[in-house]
């Protein structure tokens, strides 16, 4: 499990790909996780604590009071390095579940 504290959340929706990235310091972040959209509709999953970007890695996403969890594929959990991912966050949670309706609107995934 990874799990931090969003203080800064940064919606992108005027781009042609929609993302959302989830920063613990919006200057100097240590911990990060964004989310996006590409060109074939993919879902990119981005992490901090890996040089890579992970598509279509995500079974689901929930979100609670003011926490949102992202849930891995299991056939994804040993590459991705976490079952799933707990972000605790400041902003606006109907802000934030209308950029990930937008970022996730090509996957059944948003619950």
């Amino acid at each position: 499990m990874k799990y931090f504290h969003a203080h800064h959340v940064n919606h992108l929706q005027e781009d042609i790909y929609p993302s959302i990235a989830f920063y613990d310091d919006i200057d100097d972040p240590i911990d990060f996780v964004i989310l996006n959209q590409d060109a074939n509709n993919d879902l990119i999953l981005t992490l901090n604590d890996t040089d890579s970007e992970f598509i279509n890695v995500i079974e689901k996403i929930k979100l609670l009071h003011d926490t949102i969890m992202i849930q891995i594929k299991p056939s994804h959990t040993e590459r991705v390095d976490y079952d799933y991912i707990e972000i605790e966050c400041d902003e606006n949670m109907n802000d934030i579940r209308a950029s990930l309706k937008i970022v996730c609107q090509h996957h059944n995934i948003l619950m």
